[in-house]
């Protein structure tokens, strides 16, 4: 039972996978949970980024692969990312075997091509499980404003010749939240941490109560993923994200 009262770690750490006999059943039983977890992601809390930047969640998509089970009842998510079968490991003899994949410690972020998993699989459970970060938006703690990064103008501002392949746009801040469809493009923010320590420059900030907003599931379901319908976005985000910014809370964290 997922208890939204709890730390987003604790919420994830409850999740135990799918239940039921048939896969149908079985998929249907993370509805629930995948919502309750949407809802944690996006009003519980935000990620900080060192004294630089909050990244606050808007929308997020949810992937589960079971790496074990019949063939008829498992669930199988083919486009997720970090699962057994996507790697082959070359023996001494000249063949090929399939390479299996570590488990990701619980709340672990995942880089990828399609931008950051908030990761909760099992290595008990032999499932993948995650949350990709589809939108956002960013705080800047130093400006004290919201950032958008523009990349769509590159012909009309000045820009050297010689550049111009290389750049990628400019960034400018407002007072509103800017929500960034881009989920790739939080690699420019989160990137950048030290080797030399092994605590993470990036942490999850928990708060004390995630009142009563909700979440809705979206129409169309997952970009370019349209086997399961586990998309959600928070309802009235825009306005949930500035009460935060101006809360004690925030100034406080």
């Amino acid at each position: 039972m997922i208890d939204l009262s709890k730390s987003l770690y604790e919420c994830l750490n409850d999740f135990d996978g799918a239940k039921g006999e048939t896969r149908v059943i079985r998929e249907e039983s993370l509805l629930n949970p995948f919502k309750k977890l949407a809802k944690k992601m996006i009003y519980g809390g935000y990620f900080k980024v060192r004294m630089d930047y909050v990244i606050f969640i808007h929308t997020v998509e949810f992937y589960y692969h079971e790496e074990v089970g019949s063939e008829d009842v498992k669930i199988e998510d083919k486009i997720v990312y970090h699962r057994n079968g996507r790697y082959l490991r070359k023996m001494p003899d000249g063949s090929y075997k399939t390479m299996e994949v570590p488990f990701f410690p619980l709340m672990s972020l995942h880089s990828h091509w399609s931008g950051f998993d908030i990761t909760f699989e099992s290595s008990v459970g032999n499932y993948r499980a995650s949350a990709l970060v589809r939108k956002y938006s960013i705080y800047d703690l130093n400006a004290k404003a919201f950032l958008k990064l523009d990349t769509a103008r590159k012909k009309s501002w000045p820009i050297p010749e010689s550049e111009k392949t290389k750049f990628v746009g400019v960034f400018s801040w407002q007072e509103k939240p800017y929500i960034d469809t881009r989920s790739s493009y939080l690699k420019y923010y989160l990137n950048g941490f030290s080797l030399n320590n092994m605590e993470s420059d990036i942490e999850w900030i928990d708060f004390p109560q995630i009142g009563d907003n909700d979440v809705f599931v979206l129409e169309k379901g997952r970009q370019n993923a349209a086997a399961h319908d586990w998309a959600y976005s928070g309802k009235s985000i825009e306005e949930h994200i500035t009460e935060v910014v101006k809360s004690d809370f925030f100034k406080q964290h």
